[in-house]
């Protein structure tokens, strides 16, 4: 695009539950009469969340886990692709020897 702004406008809705752990997110995309069309094959969301606040993921009920740090990362080895880090010495030895990988934090 260009520096351009896409033709659509979206709403970014985060639900959560009483007594529900987590929090659900969906979007309403909008796309108005006489705005260029678009091909939208796929949408993910991220969210890059403060190290000094989270320390533990969950994606769905079986995927679970203690988060190494940005630090365990940058000391340890880089695998095939830059995402994925084999932790040589966390600061949680619990996770040495783990690969950590950015993908397997997807659902």
């Amino acid at each position: 695009l260009n520096g351009t702004q896409i033709p659509l406008n979206i709403d970014k809705r985060f639900v959560m539950l009483r007594g529900r752990p987590g929090f659900y997110s969906y979007a309403i995309l909008e796309r108005l009469e006489g705005w260029p069309d678009l091909n939208l094959d796929e949408a993910r969301i991220a969210f890059k969340l403060q190290q000094k606040l989270f320390n533990y993921m969950a994606v769905s009920d079986k995927r679970q886990r203690v988060m190494p740090t940005e630090n365990d990362r940058v000391a340890g080895q880089v695998l095939d692709y830059r995402e994925a880090v084999l932790l040589t010495n966390p600061a949680n030895p619990d996770l040495k020897g783990e690969v950590d990988d950015k993908y397997q934090y997807s659902s």
